[in-house]
């Protein structure tokens, strides 16, 4: 499960929005408004449900805060893009691509 406490894409946070994967695909998405609106975006697109990214925040300068472009940076942080990577290098043709910023990151590999 990744608990979204930072940022999620340009989806206002209300609340932590909760995701649970299943085979590398959201299977489950649980919270508040912003929960509601993200299942929307994503749509009917089995796609847009996929993982396109994985990176870890490592900048010690930077304060997690609700611009991804900034946040996604910020040491102790993780975040997991939904969505398309076509532009650098996947195979993930989605048109969409939401990237879900964690705050206090705890990362396994199992």
């Amino acid at each position: 499960m990744l608990v979204v406490d930072v940022a999620l894409g340009d989806i206002p946070l209300d609340r932590p929005v909760a995701l649970r994967f299943r085979r590398g695909r959201v299977a489950e998405v649980t919270g508040g408004e912003a929960a509601a609106e993200l299942r929307r975006r994503l749509g009917n697109d089995p796609w847009a449900w996929t993982v396109g990214e994985l990176g870890l925040g490592t900048n010690p300068h930077v304060r997690p805060c609700g611009r991804v472009a900034v946040a996604e940076k910020a040491l102790g942080t993780a975040h997991v893009a939904l969505g398309g990577n076509l532009a650098f290098g996947g195979r993930n043709p989605a048109s969409t691509h939401y990237d879900c910023v964690i705050a206090a990151a705890d990362v396994r590999f199992l």
